[in-house]
């Protein structure tokens, strides 16, 4: 198995440094263009969210191609040689198959269970098709892990009881402010994090308005959702009149700094206002967690403090890990059953090419040239031939179910398929 992930998640790397290695669309296809420059990658695709940055890539070598692709990354994020290395998770073969599906199915994920994971992954898979930079393996790998995505929700309850980033940082305002009905609320960003906090907190009661940095798209969100649109530029005085507000952009940088910050809280008259910041990178300053008055959650604090988390509802959740574990390890079955199939295809040929070439010197040797003759004596030899490769075909499917390459190498080269083994094994595993 060849297949191979490079995980910088907010399991092993704190969010401070984690957008640090964040990659925006336009970036993608750089990205992955050098990634298909090494020598040991063959397919990639890049996954990039709020809380992870992962290259999964089909691989000739999965070690090598782990540290190619690091100091790529280094490379194009600007870090120091080495910064990945203790930072990031490498994870090959079954390990990184039982990985991809745990994470499309929102298992993996700072708010377990939820939802909006499996659309960015949808939506990485697109974008690599677009750019070319998958083939065979990683369309029948993502298209398993999709598909086993949807069925995992559907059978084991998460569907019912997810929880979103945007829907924990609602948690943490109400939380913080108790009863939210008839609290005045902000949401900063015009996607789908934005929306979906937009939907959580109406349906607490809070009265919402749409602040966004490209009015178009900001306006067409607010009479969606039928809530009022305020410009960027109105933020600050928005601020001092609102209880909370939830920042959800795709921004490269700081919208909300901390001399702003200062500025809107000296402005109110009311009880303190809360803030969640749910950015990669951030959105707020982190300076603004400082000013007297506003109450600061970035996403490390929504973790720590295990606003994120579902305890309420293990069961589900420990549901979910057992079937998407299970559809993981049938997906790994399949890749591993592809070596065996192509040692019968080609033992079958070999059979095939066989019998005929025996027919042919039978009927020379007999002086007849009847095609019925002939087709007697080839059909007789396939089947003799049939007979004798059945236990060896069994058997190579058997060993290629227990992951048994040293079996399948043993069978190439007892029939002489070994010369081109290596060339078939890069490309399937």
């Amino acid at each position: 198995m060849s297949f191979l992930v490079v995980s910088l998640s907010y399991r092993s790397v704190p969010m401070a440094d984690l957008e640090r290695v964040a990659f925006r669309e336009g970036a993608l296809g750089d990205a992955l263009s050098c990634i298909l420059l090494t020598r040991d990658v063959l397919e990639a695709a890049l996954l990039s969210t709020c809380n992870r940055t992962e290259v999964l890539a089909w691989t000739r070598e999965p070690g090598p191609a782990s540290v190619d692709v690091r100091r790529i990354i280094e490379d194009l994020r600007g870090l120091p040689r080495g910064w990945t290395d203790s930072r990031g998770l490498i994870l090959e073969g079954e390990e990184a198959i039982r990985h991809l599906f745990l994470v499309v199915a929102g298992l993996d994920s700072m708010a377990p269970g939820e939802s909006q994971i499996q659309g960015q992954v949808r939506e990485a898979y697109r974008s690599a098709c677009e750019l070319g930079s998958v083939g065979p393996n990683m369309h029948a790998l993502f298209g398993r892990a999709l598909d086993a995505g949807r069925r995992v929700r559907a059978g084991s309850g998460l569907a019912k009881a997810r929880l979103s980033l945007s829907e924990a940082g609602v948690e943490a305002i109400g939380a913080a402010l108790g009863d939210l009905c008839g609290r005045e609320t902000l949401v900063v960003g015009a996607g789908k994090m934005a929306e979906l906090a937009l939907q959580a907190l109406r349906a607490r009661g809070a009265g919402v308005a749409v602040v966004a940095r490209r009015p178009e798209a900001g306006a067409a969100l607010a009479k969606r959702v039928g809530c009022p649109f305020i410009p960027v530029a109105a933020l600050e005085q928005a601020l001092g009149r609102a209880d909370a507000a939830v920042f959800a952009t795709a921004a490269p940088h700081v919208i909300l700094t901390g001399d702003s910050a200062l500025r809107a809280a000296r402005a109110r008259d009311r009880d303190p206002l809360v803030i969640v910041d749910l950015g990669v990178p951030h959105n707020v300053d982190p300076e603004v967690g400082e000013v007297e008055g506003i109450s600061l959650y970035d996403l490390d604090r929504l973790h720590l403090e295990r606003a994120t988390g579902a305890d309420g509802w293990g069961r589900e959740l420990s549901s979910a890990r057992e079937l998407a574990l299970a559809e993981a390890d049938r997906c790994a079955a399949w890749f591993r059953s592809r070596g065996a199939n192509d040692f019968v295809t080609r033992v079958q040929q070999l059979a095939t090419d066989l019998a005929a070439s025996e027919a042919e010197r039978a009927a020379r040797a007999m002086g007849v040239s009847e095609e019925a003759i002939r087709d007697a004596v080839a059909q007789a030899v396939r089947g003799a031939l049939r007979k004798i490769l059945h236990t060896p075909t069994v058997r190579a499917k058997e060993a290629a179910a227990r992951g048994d390459e040293a079996a399948l190498e043993t069978a190439r080269w007892l029939f002489g398929l070994d010369d081109d083994a290596a060339d078939s094994g890069a490309a399937g595993g």
